[in-house]
């Protein structure tokens, strides 16, 4: 595992951040919902032949949602991380 250089490893150092539990909370709400979304059954439901601005409605709506989900943790990140 790879060291800093105040000799902590990365993932101690990880844990060692300042970060509410609140926002925490925040990361956590956004992995599970993003696993309920990503589910079978739920993906199912967009597999259809139609297409939006000429992509298959399943991949604009798997990429959709991957995408929305990048931004969320990227500013729950950036606000809350300290």
């Amino acid at each position: 595992m790879r060291t800093g250089s105040s000799g902590l490893t990365l993932a101690a150092a990880f844990y060692d951040a300042k970060m509410k539990k609140r926002h925490q909370q925040k990361l956590v709400l956004l992995s599970v919902s993003l696993l309920l979304l990503f589910n079978v059954p739920l993906v199912l439901l967009f597999d259809k032949e139609d297409a939006i601005l000429g992509f298959p409605v399943f991949y604009f709506s798997i990429f959709s949602v991957w995408l929305f989900a990048t931004i969320i943790s990227y500013i729950v990140l950036t606000r809350y991380y300290e």
